[in-house]
Order: C-alpha cells, then structure tokens, then sequence
C-alpha cells in the first residue's frame, strides 16, 4: 500500500511503503512534472521513454506556510489489485468529512477509515520531522493537533447540525470511481456544462456521493435505497448539469455543519452564482431536449433551497418547474417515470409542511388519478396514517416499541381513519363525532404529560430507555395532532412553545437508526413536526428528516409512500375546510396565496 500526501498544491510529493521509493519531480516556477506512480525497484512510464535514460528521484521540499487547506489530503491506492484486464479499479479513499480541512467537518465522527488515515499521516510527519529541524518544526505540529483537538471537542459538542451517519460505506461501490482520472472522469461528458477548476472540485464531488446523497434519501445517512443507488446516483454522476449543483449543495452542507450561515460562506455564494450560471447557459438549448433535464435538477435545488430554509428561492425555482411542465403539456408530458415521482412525492411533502394545496399538480390531469392504495405491506413500514388488519400493539414487540406506544398509535390510526372517510361524507354528525373523539384523546395524553413536563425535556430524554423516549414523542405528536383536529385549526397555529421544545427534545434522543426501522411511525411524527419549523437549525432538521423519509419510503414503495403522504394531506385539508367556512375547498389556501398574502413562516406581516 503506498500513502500519497499532497502539499502545497500538489508541488511535492511523498511516498511511503516501509521505505522509501524513488520519483522524479521536476519543477520550474508554479508548474511540476511528476513521476507516475510505479512499483518498487521498477522505473516509472515516464522516465523510462527519455532519452538520454535519467535515474528516478525523490526531491524532499520544506513545509509550506501557511499551511493551504488541502494539506491533508490523502488517497491511498492498492496497486496491487491493478491488473491489464480490468476495466475500473474502485479508489479507496479516505474521503470523509475532514478531507476539507474545515473545522466544523473534520469535527464529525467518521468510521474506522479515520484512525488509519490519522496514523499514516503521523508516520508521514515523523518520517519528515527526523530529516529536519525539530526545534523549529515542533511547536508547529504541536499547534496543529491543539487546533484539531479543539475542532473535534467542538463538532461533537454540536452533532448532527446537518449531517447524520458517517456516510455510506456502499457509495462508490455501486459507482465505481475509474483508478486513472478518479471522479472527475466519471462526471465529464461531451455535452456537459464545465465545472469550476482546481482540487476543491474534486473534493466535493466525493463529499456528495459519499455524505450528502445519503443524506437526502436515507433517515440515519448511511445504507441508500437500491433504486437510487441504480437509477438516480448513475444520472446524477453522468449528468450535463448536475454536477455542478452537487458541487454546490456539498460547499452549503459543510458551510452549515461548520456553524456558518449559507448567505455568510463566500465559497457556497460564489459556487451559488456559478450553477445558475451554467443553468441559464444550459437553457439556451432547444427546450424539448432538455426539458427533462432541467426539470430533474431543478427539483434538487428547490429540496437544496427547502432544507436550508432558504423559502424564497424555493418557491422561485418552484414557479419556473411549473412553468417548464407547462411547457410540456403536463407532469405527464416529461415522459419520466422517476423523475415524475420524485416530483409528486415533493409536492406532497412540501403542501403538507406549509399547510397549502398541491402546487406542481394543481390543474394537472395526474392529480386526478387515483394510485392504489397497498393492502399489505411490511409491519416495520407500519403507520397510523393507513388503515391495517394488525393492530400496532400485536406487534410492537416486533416495531421495538412499548405497549402504551402501540396503543397511542392505534388511537391515531382510528381518528385518521375517521378524518379521511368523512372527507367524502361532510355530515354534522360525523364531523362532532370526530372532534369528540380527538378531544378525548387530546386530554388523556394531555394529563400522562403533566408529570413528565415537571422535568426538563433534557433531563427526560436523558434519564429514560429509548422506548420511553419514542413514547414521549409520540405522545406529543399526538397531543399536537388531536389539538389541531379538535379545534380545527392548523397545526402551525400550535404556540405551546414548551412542548415544542420538549417534542424535539425527545425526538433528536432517539437514534436515527431506530427511527429508520421504523419509518411509517417516523414519517407521521415529522409530517407533525413540520408546519412549526422555522427556517433555523431545528427547523432545517424537521424538514430535512421529514422530507427523507418521504422519499426513502417513495423510493421502496411509492404507492406506499404517496398514500401516507396523501392521507395526512387530506386530514390538513378537512381541518381547513370545516374550520375555514362553508363550501368546498373553503379554507384550502394556495400555495402561491400564501406566499403572496405575506403568511409565509418567516415573513412578518
């Protein structure tokens, strides 16, 4: 195995393999000429063509000071698995979140790749530091492990900001990165637009394919669904435009787990007016050829814009899909099965965060028809938003759950069922039957939290099991829920700020993991959570995990996933008709309205 670290950009190099190998570097000025990287007691490609024949070296060079940001960089590459016949060799790197150098990703916890790339960097350092001057060089390496110390102190002080997981150990596995060319050559296509030169390029294309993908389709940011890992990821890598977006939303997911704000990064705002750049570059094409193109990235930047909290851009990059599926005569009209999920799945979600009606769909033919609804599906993808033969207290042992969970949840399925029947059927007696039964449900839940709101919401998520913690979340998604529907009002009106911070107290003390196996019961509690999120970090969590869960159900079973989105929507949806007047769809506000009337959350009136 030989450990490569790059310094300076890239001016010098280093190798090691128990001892030292040659190489030739040859530099004039800013440029460098570098041996290619050979097998020892052989003679690299590049010394072996010149003439007169030259003997292969290794020019040691000083450090650089300052230190630049890519210092640490290292790959590390099995040459012995390279072999003639092979088409691709997979790049075994240590890309994680410290391969940056910035404070707030090298802080994350990473896997076990972490401890070996540490130790190969100090082995290189000692390496160094016996040929050179100690007393000069030690108070420097000395400062550089203070300052790392601090930073990993502080990123755990702050965990899960924004990212969750310590990536996905599959992502280039399904994607295999070419051994020659790496990433770069993966992403590089004829028609593509260009990406912004030089290493950092390089460094968050690997920083979206193994940290921020898994992060927008899978609860615990680690294992992906196969249909994304086949169907969209490939797309994303081989796209014209894509990449450059990719490249974005890594710089804006770092500048946020860093602690800065978006619109306070001057990476994240340059790259920000390079993609629309390629993308009004990009639109200058016939339209018909790259419609669904554009629609597809598009969409990736309206969830980019929604989960920092970014409302207005998103709601603009929202109004130019809608026209662009105008254009094209209706969502059917895209002509692509994926891309057209994705799209409805999104719709659903952000509606049922903002409490409005359908936007992309609104008028479009594929709004009214009708997806079947599953019968059967898994019990672990089991929900209250879907009527099913088992009840959830036969299998809550199975769901990880306690008894008095399972029972909540059986009583939210109940009063949901009600709800979403009495849609069709708006009968005084149905409609006081349901409040009544959301009252009664609303006051018991109510006073079993009485003891436990005398303790601070840290004290209980701390001191309890995990099973107590997922039944105090769950208690207070169903206080929030039965409120809203006992009072007919939305439940963005909830103003009870303390059991707001209890509920997200409770719910980020529970693993995502768990929360991942059981993803039906998790969906429900964040479609809760939603309409009360500010455009803060707590809110960019809820809207995040609501929206990835949203999806990561869609991608294994979407007529599973739109039906649970579909009936929380239609449970909003009888809430704004029976609180909001007489006549259908009284109440029911638009999107567009609610932007344009100032009621957006955020926006003061």
């Amino acid at each position: 195995m030989i450990v490569i670290e790059y310094q300076s950009k890239c001016n010098w190099l280093r190798a090691l393999d128990g001892e030292k190998l040659n190489a030739n570097v040859v530099m004039r000025n800013s440029f460098s000429i570098i041996c290619i990287i050979r097998q020892p007691e052989t003679q690299c490609v590049n010394c072996s063509r010149r003439f007169p024949p030259v003997e292969c070296t290794i020019v040691q060079l000083g450090p650089c000071l300052p230190k630049p940001v890519y210092e640490t960089q290292v790959l590390t590459f099995d040459l012995s698995s390279l072999s003639p016949k092979s088409e691709k060799q997979t790049e075994v790197t240590s890309h994680g979140p410290c391969v940056t150098s910035l404070p707030g990703i090298a802080s994350l916890k990473l896997p076990g790749r972490l401890p070996v790339r540490n130790r190969c960097r100090e082995q290189i350092r000692s390496r160094y530091l016996e040929g050179h001057d100690h007393a000069r060089l030690g108070g420097d390496c000395c400062k550089d492990n203070r300052e790392e110390e601090r930073a990993v102190s502080k990123g755990q002080a702050r965990a899960n900001l924004f990212l969750d997981g310590d990536g996905d150990p599959q992502a280039f596995f399904h994607n295999g990165i070419a051994s020659i060319g790496g990433i770069l050559t993966e992403v590089t296509t004829l028609h593509g637009m260009p990406l912004p030169e030089g290493p950092r390029t390089t460094e968050l294309l690997h920083f979206y394919v193994h940290f921020v993908a898994p992060n927008m389709v899978s609860i615990d940011g680690r294992s992906q669904p196969p249909v994304f890992l086949k169907e969209v990821l490939p797309w994303m890598l081989q796209s014209p435009l894509f990449p450059n977006i990719g490249i974005l939303m890594s710089s804006m997911t770092q500048s946020l787990e860093r602690g800065t704000e978006v619109a306070k990064s001057p990476e994240s705002l340059a790259l920000k007016s390079w993609v629309l750049s390629m993308i009004a570059d990009y639109m200058r094409r016939p339209f018909d050829a790259i419609a669904v193109e554009m629609v597809r990235c598009i969409v990736n930047l309206v969830v980019m814009e929604w989960f920092w909290g970014a409302d207005e851009s998103m709601f603009a990059h929202m109004r130019g899909i809608k026209r662009m599926i105008k254009l094209r005569k209706g969502m059917r009209g895209l002509r692509d099965i994926v891309g057209e999920s994705i799209i409805i799945l999104t719709d659903y979600e952000i509606a049922c965060a903002f409490e409005t009606d359908l936007y992309w769909l609104e008028n479009d033919p594929a709004r009214d028809e009708e997806i079947p609804v599953p019968t059967t599906w898994p019990d672990c993808y089991d929900s209250p938003l879907l009527a099913s033969a088992p009840r959830f207290e036969s299998i809550a042992e199975k769901l990880g759950i306690c008894g008095a969970t399972a029972k909540i949840l059986d009583d939210v399925r109940f009063l949901t069922d009600s709800v979403t029947s009495a849609s069709a059927m708006a009968s005084a007696a149905s409609k006081s039957k349901i409040r009544s039964t959301a009252s009664w449900l609303y006051d018991k839940l109510r006073e079993q939290g009485t003891a436990t709101a005398a303790r601070r919401p840290t004290q209980v998520a701390s001191s309890s099991s995990e099973k107590e913690r997922i039944l105090e979340t769950v208690r207070i998604a169903t206080v929030i829920y039965s409120w809203s529907i006992k009072s007919l009002r939305q439940i963005s009106r909830f103003d009870d700020a303390e059991m707001l911070q209890a509920a997200y107290a409770s719910l980020t003390s529970v693993s995502m993991t768990t929360w991942k196996g059981i993803p039906g019961i998790f969906l429900w509690v964040m479609l809760v959570a939603a309409p009360n999120a500010a455009a803060d970090a707590k809110g960019r969590f809820v809207r995040r995990k609501m929206a990835v869960t949203g999806l990561s159900i869609g991608f294994e079973d979407f007529a599973l996933g739109i039906s649970y989105l579909k009936a929380f929507w239609g449970v909003q949806r009888w809430i704004a008709r029976e609180g909001g007047g007489e006549g259908e769809g009284a109440g029911v506000q638009r999107l567009e309205d609610k932007w344009s009337f100032g009621s957006w959350p955020g926006v003061s009136v």
